[in-house]
């Protein structure tokens, strides 16, 4: 007979007490300040309310978030908690009575210590309009919860697209990727196939890093939430992106041992690369203007049975504690974080990449960055999100995709045997989690 694991359960006791504690020992964050009155001394007493975000950025990028909710709320005071995004960071500041009213970050661990306060009543409540979200995002926030809950608000989100140069397609004398259509998979398989090879003595290759995206427009998922059932030759999901992926890698000289791992950036001699916003001014790192200048946006490629299907999005929630004693000054703070106008200002610098579907918000995005002056923002914005269907299952960090990909890049593993070993591997991973809990 199989041992009872106490040692799971003296942690939950632990971590309820710490909460317990902090919560009812924390000090008192409401001040009385007349900021309403008459000529005759008739003054209205407001309470001003501190509210403490706990996030896993610096102070100063939380400021760049939150000032402007900060000014525009009269009522309350925000106040900034550095956090490691772990449950363990989150007991530490129960234990140093630093209790947060608002989380943001990874799911797992406000799960793991049961301290989320979903928002479905505050929203009915404060007739807050879901509508303004992205759905793809709302469908991520109730996946994290068992029950199908709004866990919390998503924080921000990734825009795809296809980024292209100019001079590589002018050398092989190919059109520019159309900036309102997106090509299929296999077209663009096809044209990456026609751009890769040597060209003037150069090595050059067609797309950098294979079809990014492609497996995430089909929203798959990897097990079952309850059983652990291994789902990934259930459905045509997987083989059908896998076999996209050994096509992409079956193309002589696509990983060519001449290229670097850069070879968009550092040679600039890829003709494509499929990556999320904020490339030019993050992921790119101060690039030369004379070189951006040659690139640009196409929308992302799409499954020809999915012609409008860009993937699937998720976001840090935004979680207001089940503790809390300020869940309505809490869900306010949100709220106005949420506001367009404030948005705006963000997506302006890309401070952030809005989960509103507004389109006064979306002309904004990067008018503030000269790096994306000119360039097809547009393009970031084409079609709508794929949307996973029920709640996401815990087992599905046992099946290593990754792994599986690498298989197919360097071993030259074919698809079949690489679905049939990843489902045996991650039945044997899930076997032994079960017998652990």
């Amino acid at each position: 007979m199989r041992k009872k694991n106490y040692s799971f359960l003296f942690v939950t006791v632990i971590s309820l007490l710490l909460i317990f504690t902090a919560c009812s020992n924390d000090t008192k964050r409401v001040t009385s300040t007349s900021t309403k009155g008459d000529d005759k001394g008739d003054a209205e007493k407001v309470e001003e309310v501190t509210i403490r975000v706990a996030i896993p950025l610096s102070e100063e990028y939380f400021d760049g978030r939150f000032d402007e909710v900060d000014k525009k709320l009269e009522n309350i005071k925000l106040e900034y908690v550095p956090y490691g995004n772990s449950a363990e960071s989150l007991q530490e500041l129960f234990s140093k009575k630093q209790s947060p009213d608002i989380i943001i970050g990874d799911y797992p661990p406000i799960k793991e210590l049961d301290i989320g306060y979903p928002l479905d009543d505050l929203i009915e409540q404060q007739n807050f309009d879901l509508s303004v979200l992205d759905p793809s995002l709302v469908s991520f926030m109730r996946s994290l919860d068992d029950e199908g809950r709004m866990v919390g608000f998503p924080d921000g989100t990734s825009f795809y697209g296809l980024y292209y140069n100019k001079d590589v397609f002018d050398k092989f004398g190919k059109e520019y990727p159309d900036p309102d259509v997106p090509m299929t998979w296999g077209e663009l398989l096809e044209l990456t196939k026609e751009m890769t090879g040597e060209l003037g003595g150069d090595q050059y290759i067609g797309l950098q890093e294979g079809p990014s995206g492609a497996l995430g427009e089909l929203a798959a998922r990897s097990t079952d939430p309850d059983t652990g059932e291994v789902l990934v030759e259930n459905g045509p999901e997987f083989k059908k992106y896998f076999d996209l992926l050994e096509a992409y890698y079956n193309i002589p000289e696509i990983d060519s041992p001449n290229l670097s791992d850069n070879p968009f950036v550092e040679e600039r001699t890829a003709a494509m690369y499929i990556g999320t916003n904020n490339y030019f001014a993050w992921g790119w790192g101060n690039p030369d203007p004379e070189v951006i200048k040659s690139i640009d946006l196409a929308p992302v490629p799409v499954w020809e049975d999915q012609p409008n299907t860009t993937p699937a999005k998720n976001a840090w929630p935004m979680v207001i504690a089940n503790y809390s004693e300020y869940k309505e000054e809490a869900f306010q703070v949100l709220t106005t974080y949420l506001d367009s106008e404030i948005q705006i200002g963000m997506a302006k610098t890309m401070m952030l990449q809005t989960p509103l579907v507004d389109p006064e918000v979306l002309k904004y995005y990067g008018s503030d960055v000269p790096a994306y002056e000119g360039k097809n923002i547009e393009a970031y914005f084409f079609g709508e999100a794929a949307q996973y269907e029920g709640r996401q299952s815990n087992w599905d960090d046992y099946v290593d995709i990754d792994e599986a990909e690498r298989k197919i890049r360097e071993d030259k593993v074919d698809v079949v045997t690489v679905l049939r070993e990843l489902v045996e591997e991650s039945e044997g991973k899930i076997k032994s989690a079960m017998a652990e809990k």
